[in-house]
This record gives structure tokens, C-alpha cells and sequence, in this order.
């Protein structure tokens, strides 16, 4: 986070190349997970003077995944949102909150992929929150059926 990319410790110009400028404005936008509302975040522009550096391989999972099949992955080509957050200081607390709020309320959760997708991340972060102890006894009685 703080101002590089995934896999952290990577500097933009490891992407970008030498010939890049972040602008100094930021813009608000909304992310979305996959489910449930979505994470508002502040960003920052990023012009570069060669844009085949904003074309990149991604791994995709369908959306939205068949009942009770697993989500096979993809890797197509595609062009990058030339941004990178603004406010990463605060980003772990936030992502909390908001990673909270979807758990905690019935409706999101309902869209949760748990048991549809590949990304196993999602599996850890339920049983996760599932485990903490103030939780536990309101989802065994609203989410049983899962």
C-alpha cells in the first residue's frame, strides 16, 4: 500500500517506467468487492507518456458464479485504471470497517461467494469474524442455513 503496488515494496516506476506523474488531486470512486456495498476510497491520477504500461494480464473469476460449482479463473488482457489510492494510512482500518459492515449485515452477507469461488481469501475472512466472540452467537442464529 502506501503509495506502491501489489506486491508491496514495488515502486511504480517498476510498472510505469520512468516517465509517469501522479496529480496532486484526489477523486472519491467506489469499489466494489464482488457483494454487498461498496468501499468508498479516495484516489490519485496517474498520467503516463507510454500507455502499453497501463495494459496488464489479470486473473478474473466470473461474476456471478454458478450455484454450488467452483469459479474458474481467467486471465485475460486488460487495461489498468491508471490511479493508485490516496489515503493508505488509514486503508487497513477502513477496509476493517467496511469488511465489518458487510459481515454484520444479513443482506450483504447473503451475497457473500464463500463456497463459489476460488478465492480463498474470503473463505478465511468468515470463519475468521465467524470465531470472534462477540459475533459468534448472532451469525449461528441468522446464517445457520449456510
Amino acid at each position: 500500500m502506501r503509495g506502491h503496488v501489489f506486491p508491496r515494496h514495488r515502486p511504480l516506476s517498476q510498472y510505469l517506467g520512468e516517465k509517469f506523474e501522479v496529480e496532486n488531486e484526489t477523486h472519491p470512486i467506489l469499489l466494489s468487492f464482488g457483494f454487498g456495498a461498496p468501499f468508498q476510497a479516495n484516489i490519485k491520477l496517474i498520467k503516463t507518456a507510454d500507455s502499453d504500461k497501463l495494459v496488464h494480464r489479470h486473473i478474473v473469476y466470473p461474476w456471478q458464479p454458478e450455484a454450488n460449482v467452483p469459479s474458474k479463473k481467467k486471465s485475460p488482457t486488460n487495461y489498468v485504471f491508471n490511479a493508485i489510492l490516496a489515503d493508505t494510512d488509514k486503508l487497513p482500518k477502513d477496509l476493517e470497517c467496511h469488511i465489518e459492515r458487510l459481515l454484520d449485515d444479513e443482506s450483504s452477507f447473503a451475497q457473500f461467494p464463500l463456497f463459489k469461488s476460488e478465492f480463498q481469501i474470503l473463505w478465511h475472512i468468515w470463519f475468521y469474524y465467524r470465531d470472534l466472540p462477540k459475533v459468534r452467537q448472532t451469525l449461528t442464529k441468522h446464517f445457520s442455513k449456510f
